[in-house]
């Protein structure tokens, strides 16, 4: 890759969720591990994840995604601190 690059790297929920549908860390370490790498070659990199509402809803024990906006938002910041 180029010096002074930029990249944005997409990482959906199930990427890091496991089959059981908590945060995998190992893979999320992975993830970073890599991105570090690329770092390192001079790329800018930007990391945008869509997990924090599965992760909220494994946390929570949720079987089915919300669907009124309040819960989508309170579901995500729940699987934010995970």
């Amino acid at each position: 890759m180029e010096k002074n690059k930029k990249v944005v790297v997409k990482v959906g929920t199930k990427v890091i969720t496991s089959s059981q549908r908590a945060l995998d860390k190992e893979r999320v370490k992975s993830i970073v591990s890599q991105i570090a790498d690329v770092r390192d070659r001079g790329v800018n990199v930007l990391l945008v994840t869509s997990g924090a509402i599965g992760a909220g809803m494994w946390l929570l024990g949720l079987n089915k995604r919300p669907l009124e906006l309040s819960e989508l938002k309170a579901t995500a910041a729940i699987g934010q601190n995970d």
